[in-house]
């Protein structure tokens, strides 16, 4: 049987319990644990070429460093961009309010 015809929770076999399981591991970071991802990453390439960078050896490791720099920019910069606009909850709402009180 086909899935064209049915919904995303049919397809899954789910009632939307498990929407937490489907979410990625660094979903709820925020934007600390973006920072302590970055500086993860940065402090492990730092130690492999500070320690004698072996290319066959080290190369999985630097790898691996480099993803948690980029993911730990990723979730601070999207986390702080929220913040600053206002989404989610986490920012003020003076700019909701600004913009409200325009007739």
């Amino acid at each position: 049987m086909s899935d064209k015809g049915k919904t995303a929770d049919a397809v899954n076999g789910a009632d939307g319990a498990n929407t937490a399981l489907d979410a990625p591991w660094w979903a709820g970071l925020g934007a600390v644990g973006g920072v302590v991802l970055v500086l993860l990453g940065v402090g492990g390439a730092l130690v492999l070429f500070l320690g004698g960078f072996d290319v066959e050896g080290h190369l999985a490791v630097l790898h691996g460093a480099a993803k948690l720099v980029a993911i730990g920019l990723v979730v601070a910069g999207t986390t702080l961009f929220a913040r600053s606009r206002g989404v989610g909850g986490g920012g003020t709402g003076d700019h909701d309010e600004a913009e409200t009180d325009v007739p």
